[in-house]
């Protein structure tokens, strides 16, 4: 398995580091442009750059995944690895690089922050909103990474069943994201307002259940493989 997560590291090294540049580049857009521009207009500091890093980070990987997860999945299949091993090791380097990003992102927020309170505060002379603290701070910092973490499985649950379902499947979760999330940024500042983090134990014990689901949804009935197709495999092996 740790051979595994290591040969996925190497293969996505570059889309990695694209993913990462292109995170570091929405905070600082952000705190160049929209901050100033927004909190003028609002009459209050909005640190956009930290919630466009994380919109932008969200839609890219589960894109990404629905394009590349195919090809992945293919190519381990021909070097032999297990459909499980192959599932497991992929969910773990999807963390570990969503544990990367989420660094860039509350480090890069940090700066934002300080530049948000200490010059775009007082050069607009507009109130101090500390949205960072409502993402990356106590109890809240235990959801945002708990979502970090789910994040691995939903993506890799995207990529699993546009593989096995093709356009039937894009149609689908197409659908479901126009009625969900794009109604979430209204609702947003009052579900991080919320006494919902009292219940933090609730919510990871949630969490957790939904990734188990994702994860055995995925494996026993998205990346299915018939014996014809194994057999076709070992054939190319030897």
């Amino acid at each position: 398995m740790r051979k595994t997560i290591k040969n996925f590291m190497f293969i996505k090294r570059k889309e990695t580091a694209m993913m990462m540049i292109a995170v570091a580049i929405a905070i600082i857009g952000g705190v160049v442009v929209f901050d100033f521009f927004v909190s003028m207009g609002d009459g209050e500091t909005v640190q956009l750059g930290m919630v466009m890093a994380l919109s932008a980070y969200v839609i890219f990987d589960i894109i990404c995944e629905g394009i590349t997860f195919g090809q992945h999945f293919t190519l381990c299949l021909q070097m032999g690895v297990t459909r499980k091993n192959f599932l497991s090791s992929y969910v773990v380097f999807k963390v570990i690089k969503n544990m990367l990003a989420l660094s860039i992102i509350a480090i890069l927020g940090a700066v934002e922050r300080v530049v948000s309170k200490n010059l775009v505060s007082k050069l607009l002379r507009v109130r101090f909103v500390d949205n960072y603290s409502q993402v990356f701070s106590g109890r809240a910092l235990v959801v945002t990474i708990s979502l970090a973490v789910l994040l691995a499985f939903l993506a890799v649950f995207v990529g699993a069943a546009l593989l096995r379902f093709g356009r039937i499947a894009f149609w689908v979760l197409w659908a479901f994201w126009m009625i969900v999330f794009l109604k979430s940024p209204d609702n947003m500042p009052a579900f991080f307002h919320a006494d919902i983090w009292v219940f933090v134990p609730v919510w990871l014990a949630i969490s957790a259940a939904i990734g188990i689901l994702l994860y055995l949804i995925t494996y026993h009935c998205f990346i299915t493989v018939s014996y014809t197709h194994l057999r076709a495999h070992e054939t190319e092996l030897h």
